[in-house]
């Protein structure tokens, strides 16, 4: 099954499994894997791609278009934007087939750069530290291949994700940001907040005493404080042990300096106007 290339949104993957199986694939590993591989080509989607479309959601779905189980197994995607509600003039203008095909090329840049011992700035480290297959998984090794190029992922691609990334830097510290993805159903709960500069987004876990405060601040600009993770070859932090969150006043709650005009006319200054109280202080300088 060669790659076609007439297509730039599409991914040929193949799978190895194990040798017990002979080359055979696990149902569930397969499935596993197929989920972990889309949410890297997703953490991809905002990786270098167009300009116009930061801070925008752009869904994007995939089909599959041709499958393979003769050993080893072989499964091609098409990566597709869906439709963009008609509320979404900007989205509309945007060439949304382009940004498809550049989610596709930045996930393949994204793992021969792991190959080649490179990092971007803000790179989403985790969902491509999960898609490489486990010593305990039935499936050892799988290669992706588009017109982008191709790499091979194994087994041993998390160290190298690891030894790009360097050590745990940690210190005490606060991230500002949107309060988004409550996951209480995990053995760590955690919830996501995405930083107005730097980090593209910061995990944070939590204790069950945080909770309410958590659903007060859910979709609210927050600062999170307490143990800030950072990677020794990051520029930004990944994580943080929540120690205190403080839901901050929305955009709209925040007074504008038109509010402000004219306060000081009603502070008392010993009974004085404000001329008055001016030209006491000068002290007959003009």
């Amino acid at each position: 099954m060669p790659v076609d290339q007439n297509y730039d949104n599409r991914l040929k993957i193949t799978l190895v499994g194990r040798g017990k199986d002979g080359g055979d694939l696990r149902l569930n590993d397969f499935i596993d894997e197929l989920k972990n591989i889309k949410k890297a080509i997703l953490a991809s989607s905002s990786i270098g791609n167009n300009d116009n479309a930061q801070n925008l959601t752009i869904d994007l779905d995939f089909k599959v278009t041709a499958l393979s189980m003769n050993s080893p197994a072989q499964i091609e995607i098409e990566c597709l934007p869906k439709e963009p509600k008609g509320k979404d003039k900007l989205l509309l203008r945007l060439d949304l087939s382009k940004y498809a095909s550049n989610t596709i090329d930045n996930f393949v840049q994204q793992l021969k750069n792991i190959e080649n011992g490179k990092i971007v700035d803000n790179f989403d480290y985790e969902p491509f530290e999960k898609l490489c297959p486990k010593s305990n998984s039935g499936i050892v090794a799988f290669k992706i291949e588009s017109i982008y190029g191709s790499s091979e992922v194994t087994t041993h691609t998390s160290d190298l994700i690891y030894k790009i990334l360097g050590t745990d830097l940690v210190e005490l510290g606060s991230v500002r940001g949107d309060l988004h993805l409550v996951n209480i159903h995990s053995k760590e709960k955690k919830f996501i907040i995405y930083p107005v500069i730097g980090a593209k987004k910061v995990s944070c876990y939590f204790d069950d005493s945080f909770f309410e405060k958590i659903k007060a601040g859910l979709d609210r600009f927050v600062e999170v404080s307490g143990k800030v993770y950072t990677k020794n070859n990051m520029k930004f932090p990944y994580k943080i042990e929540v120690e205190a969150i403080d839901i901050l006043p929305n955009q709209d709650e925040i007074p504008l300096l038109s509010d402000l005009m004219g306060v000081y006319n009603r502070v008392n200054y010993g009974g004085k106007n404000n001329e008055e109280y001016l030209a006491e202080r000068r002290d007959g300088w003009e």
